[in-house]
């Protein structure tokens, strides 16, 4: 009987030996933090993932801030505004690393300064690392030919199209703040730049803190959680709309003024990678009294409306209310000349 006594006593002391175990354990568990038992999210690529793979190792910061402190320069042109006591527009182009061909037309053509012998027209293109992995040679030796390549320590990809602009910004305000206008331009887009000199110029140059683009009212456009421009839904928590106005991204007129406001907005906006709302709607939200000039419909039209065709055929001649397009069928200098034909200036 007392062995009995013993062995039951033995038993109920290693079974609360084993449960004391079991919520030391349990205990151990719960204090680690969740983010190390699910690896955190930073925008579209995980922390595991920037650490892991060597082809998407080159994500400038880990903050929410896209500017947190100085972004690094692979490739840089400090000199392109300093020449000049005031440059008239600068072209700020957002070309995919790929598009040599595309950017060899726009320098050709609405960005050449030789059909502009009166104002002082520039251009750089912002680019970021070949998503591939491949050697930056062919990049190298387009900007040692041109000099305007200003490209950045990230991978040019779709979702990083906001540090895109936020090196932009850093590197206007510190090389090229002797600007009156800057155009933010895509590289499938085509801008009659006669018509925004002898147009625009004179109407807009001595106002501040003006944006003209195609303008989406506020809380007007609606953010999408799905496919591929979907927002995380940590990312404006609680909205469905965006609450700000802003641009459609292909082209943005800024006077000059508004760079180092919308450089030191870069600080105090979180991150947002839909470029076009982050940079002409979050970063001036941030700033009093800016004001926004929509384009009309007859001033801009989409390469994929079915009158697009007959609509651009105007394009150039007195009268011709068309200032700005995309062109993603690739014609080339087809616009340009077509232009220049209408102008009498192409025979």
């Amino acid at each position: 009987m007392t062995t009995i006594i013993s062995q039951r006593a033995t038993i109920r002391v290693f079974a609360v030996l084993m449960c004391l175990g079991c919520i030391h354990l349990l205990y151990f568990v719960l204090k680690i933090p969740y983010k190390e038992l699910h690896p955190r999210r930073i925008h579209h690529v995980t922390l595991h993932h920037l650490i892991s793979n060597a082809t998407h190792r080159r994500h400038y910061n880990r903050s929410v801030y896209p500017s947190f402190g100085h972004m690094k320069y692979i490739l840089n042109n400090p000199d392109v505004c300093h020449s000049n006591k005031e440059v008239t527009v600068l072209f700020v182009v957002h070309s995919a690393w790929y598009k040599t061909e595309q950017r060899q037309v726009m320098r050709q053509t609405f960005l050449n300064q030789t059909y502009f012998p009166q104002h002082t027209v520039k251009s750089v293109f912002l680019l970021g690392l070949n998503t591939y992995n491949q050697s930056n040679e062919l990049i190298e030796k387009e900007n040692a030919v041109h000099g305007d390549i200003i490209q950045g320590d990230f991978m040019d990809t779709y979702h990083n199209l906001t540090y895109k602009f936020s090196l932009g910004l850093q590197w206007m305000v510190g090389f090229c703040l002797n600007v009156k206008f800057v155009i933010k331009i895509d590289d499938d887009t085509v801008m009659d730049t006669f018509r925004f000199l002898e147009r625009y110029l004179p109407k807009y140059q001595n106002k501040r803190r003006h944006i003209l683009c195609n303008v989406w009212s506020k809380n007007y456009m609606s953010i999408r959680r799905t496919r591929r421009d979907a927002v995380s839904w940590d990312i404006l928590k609680g909205y469905k709309v965006y609450p700000w106005r802003y641009c459609s991204g292909f082209v943005v007129v800024l006077t000059g003024d508004l760079i180092p406001l919308l450089y030191k907005s870069l600080f105090i906006s979180p991150m947002l990678w839909v470029d076009d709302v982050y940079l002409s709607g979050q970063l001036p939200s941030r700033l009093d009294n800016v004001t926004y000039i929509g384009l009309r419909p007859q001033e801009t039209y989409y390469s994929y409306d079915r009158k697009f065709p007959d609509r651009v055929k105007c394009l150039g001649r007195p009268g011709c209310e068309l200032f700005v397009f995309e062109d993603r069928n690739r014609y080339k200098d087809y616009y340009w000349k077509l232009l220049l034909r209408n102008r009498g200036q192409l025979s």
